[in-house]
């Protein structure tokens, strides 16, 4: 017998409420209404990937965790969680993934984090979140991706300005209106940075200052009509990609900025445009 197909019934106690929950080799999946403050989530057993999804949680009171000190990915996405406090993921020393998508929530308040030290990836995207305190992310000292996508910011967070070690950041589908210089500049270790359908119309000399170690860079689907290319590559020792598909250039200034490009070995993603003028596959006006 194929033992990946086996599920063993657990009883999940959530205060006084009886959840069930369904375990497989691998991963617990609870269906649970709500969590209630003071009543900790307990598990008679389960595995390192737990799982409640798609389900009608509205808040995460501080220590709602703290009875599963063994977890190691945590799954939250598509339910209706509105609200995020200080401690609400305290008790995981273990969590490296934390999934969140698919909710409703509006702001990250300081402290939520604050035992999530060895968490390496951290996914807020699909939410309404419009605020993100200072120091939200303080505690996240081993973070290596955070998707922040589909969501309501107007400008890059100042609070990622301490994950020093993280690699990638999807910050795409947000309505951020511009790069301001020195955004990123503690960022070290950031790989790969996706600015992708945002409404940005200016990125500002030295904005990605710092980022040592930056391999692509996804700009496509925003507003600018000029790039400083000769900035971004003095800044961007690392960059091998660059993507800046349906934006507002006009020609001339594309193909400069693609010359300079090209001209360092760094490739200009090829666009997929039929208008009747493109250049390198992405459309551009003829003034």
């Amino acid at each position: 017998m194929n033992i990946f197909l086996l599920f063993a019934p657990l009883v999940c106690l959530f205060g006084s409420s009886y959840q069930r929950c369904i375990s497989t080799v691998a991963t617990t999946e609870c269906d649970a209404a709500s969590f209630s403050r003071g009543h900790p989530v307990k598990l008679d057993s389960y595995r390192n990937f737990v799982q409640f999804k798609g389900s009608n949680i509205e808040e995460i009171p501080s220590g709602t965790f703290r009875l599963l000190p063994e977890v190691s990915s945590l799954y939250l996405s598509f339910n209706t969680i509105k609200k995020l406090e200080p401690g609400s993921f305290d008790g995981l020393p273990k969590l490296s993934q934390l999934v969140l998508n698919h909710n409703s929530l509006e702001i990250i308040v300081n402290g939520v984090f604050r035992d999530c030290t060895n968490l390496r990836m951290l996914d807020l995207g699909a939410n309404k979140i419009k605020t993100i305190e200072r120091s939200a992310f303080s505690e996240l000292i081993n973070l290596e991706e955070i998707v922040l996508s589909f969501n309501q910011l107007e400008s890059v967070p100042e609070s990622v300005a301490v994950l020093v070690k993280v690699k990638k950041i999807d910050l795409s589908n947000n309505k951020i209106k511009s790069v301001e210089s020195n955004v990123f500049t503690k960022l070290n270790s950031l790989e790969v940075l996706s600015l992708e359908s945002n409404k940005i119309r200016y990125v500002q000399d030295d904005a990605f200052k710092g980022l040592n170690k930056l391999q692509e860079i996804n700009l496509k689907d925003n507003y600018l009509s000029n790039l400083n290319a000769a900035n971004l590559i003095n800044n961007l020792k690392s960059l091998k990609t660059i993507k800046l598909s349906i934006n507002d250039f006009v020609c001339k200034t594309l193909k400069a900025i693609i010359d300079e490009f090209e001209a360092r070995n760094i490739k200009v993603t090829r666009g997929v445009s039929k208008a009747d003028v493109t250049i390198n596959g992405i459309a551009c006006k003829l003034q």
